[in-house]
């Protein structure tokens, strides 16, 4: 059973096959159009795969991994980690993350777009 952070961790660590399971399909290297807007700009959606990070310039959202799925599949933070855990084919541990485990992900997030 893996805990909400070992899944976020790999999915910002496997970003790009994350962003290619959601309906994007990049064409230039960490650029797509973007399945959110409709954008047929193959370079209107950007992704940072090292950070796990994305940005439309047409619609101009952005966020992370979770932010994505939430986008993509119309669901909630634990719908996308429902998700995540799924493409992963690893049962999701339930127990929410402790003060701790969110200000160590929060650090690590930092050192990685830093």
């Amino acid at each position: 059973m893996a805990s909400g952070s070992e899944i976020l961790e790999r999915a910002v660590a496997d970003f790009g096959p994350v962003v290619r399971a959601l309906g994007f399909e990049p064409k230039r290297g960490d650029r797509a159009a973007c399945a959110l807007c409709g954008s047929t700009n193959p370079s209107s959606f950007s992704f940072k795969p090292e950070a796990g990070k994305w940005h439309c310039f047409r619609c101009h959202r952005g966020g992370g991994v979770l932010d994505l799925v939430q986008e993509i599949t119309g669901c909630d933070r634990r719908g996308a980690m429902a998700w995540l855990a799924d493409f992963y084919r690893v049962p999701l541990d339930s127990s929410p993350f402790t003060a701790q485990q969110r200000r160590e992900w929060h650090g690590r997030q930092q050192r990685r777009s830093g």
